[in-house]
């Protein structure tokens, strides 16, 4: 059975290893800087959602050995990516109201919470309802990890500049 887009989901899981890496040397270099508490929580989610999106890459070509159908290996791996992608989001909001920040009352994490309610969203409609782009919408829900590794990594590298809630 070949699979369509392995080539994508290795270079997705290539430029996720990279994210993890940049996420912990910020968070080193800047761990006394002004917004420290709320840096940690946002380079703690940089790493987490790399390794949602790389993870989902290859767990879809370790399904793909099985010798499943395209249909079921991307319904497997949309599955456990959404597992695992809405467990790391709960913890995260608890991580985030830990150091005062609520999804609700602070735009910079209300933004990241909409990101992931989507991205979840988009892997839980491919094991419900597949349609003929499965493998398009995974490695949509994917690159929409890594977006909002993106975001995160620039709001905490660049944007925080204390621990209080951004209105």
């Amino acid at each position: 059975m070949e699979l369509a887009h392995t080539d994508v989901l290795a270079l997705i899981a290539e430029v996720s290893a990279t994210f993890v890496g940049f996420s912990l040397a910020i968070g080193l270099l800047q761990a006394n800087q002004p917004g420290a508490k709320l840096r940690k929580q946002a380079m703690h989610s940089v790493a987490e959602l790399a390794m949602i999106s790389c993870s989902g890459a290859l767990v879809v070509l370790v399904v793909q050995t099985f010798g499943l159908s395209a249909e079921t290996t991307w319904r497997v791996g949309s599955g456990c990516t959404a597992l695992f992608w809405g467990a790391t989001f709960s913890w995260a909001l608890v991580r985030y109201a830990g150091a005062g920040h609520s999804a609700l009352k602070d735009r910079r994490v209300t933004y990241a919470a909409a990101m992931s309610v989507v991205g979840v969203g988009l892997f839980i409609m491919n094991v419900v309802v597949p349609t003929e782009t499965i493998g398009a919408i995974y490695i949509a829900g994917l690159f929409l990890a890594l977006v909002l590794a993106g975001y995160l990594f620039l709001l905490s590298t660049f944007l925080i500049d204390t621990d209080e809630n951004a209105a």
